[in-house]
């Protein structure tokens, strides 16, 4: 083998590495209906009621953790819009307990993440060693050696009014410092939730239903 094929070979290793490396920080959705979305690259669920998962792949929690909850679609600054109401562990939340812009708060907006200006708010995030579970890519479903730390956020969106969802993101930043973002999820470990079309209900009984169960399962 000459160089120049052994650097092909080792960029080509380094690529599929880069492909299957477990990012530091995730989402997922602990929900029979979870489904990847290729079109968004968002993982996403169709049911009322769901427990939304954060991962920290790293044996240090400590750090300022967030979660924003973003109304979607975009939302003009002043629009006030009726969403209905959604709750995350028993506390409920309208757009009065929102703000306007791109999170997180009083920091830059996550560079290179797609995030547009909504009404949006922050649940702050708390990882413990003793809180754990197997290392897994959230995108695909695929198993790695070793654990992860989680922290769990049931959501109830019934009272959620028609035409609006909610968009996750989790990302750390230096509270110390103006502007610093330590660390964000990747945009495709985003999680969000979704109404099917009315033709695709069906599918999603029969298909994804399966395919998020498993998702699901993977980290008990």
């Amino acid at each position: 083998m000459n160089i120049k094929q052994a650097l092909s070979v080792a960029g080509l290793t380094l690529l599929s590495f880069q492909l299957m490396a477990v990012p530091r920080l995730q989402l997922d959705i602990t929900s029979t209906s979870t489904y990847y979305d290729s079109a968004d690259e968002t993982i996403k669920t169709t049911d009322p009621q769901f427990t939304l998962n954060a991962f920290l792949n790293d044996s240090d929690p400590a750090g300022d953790f967030f979660i924003s909850v973003a109304v979607s679609p975009k939302q003009a600054e002043n629009s006030g819009p009726d969403i209905g109401s959604f709750s995350a562990d028993g506390t409920s939340y309208s757009i009065g307990d929102m703000i306007w812009g791109t999170p997180p708060a009083d920091f830059e907006e996550l560079p290179s993440h797609g995030v547009f200006a909504t009404y949006y708010l922050e649940l702050a995030v708390s990882f413990k060693t003793t809180d754990t579970v197997a290392l897994y890519n959230t995108q695909d479903g695929a198993g790695s050696p070793g654990t992860m730390m989680f922290d769990d956020f049931v959501f109830d969106v019934t009272g959620l009014n028609d035409g609006y969802q909610l968009h996750f993101d989790l990302y750390e930043f230096d509270s110390s410092a103006k502007k610093v973002i330590v660390d964000k999820a990747p945009f495709s470990h985003d999680a969000g939730t979704a109404v099917p079309e009315p033709g695709v209900i069906a599918l999603l009984g029969i298909g994804l239903v399966g395919i998020g169960a498993a998702r699901g399962r993977r980290r008990f």
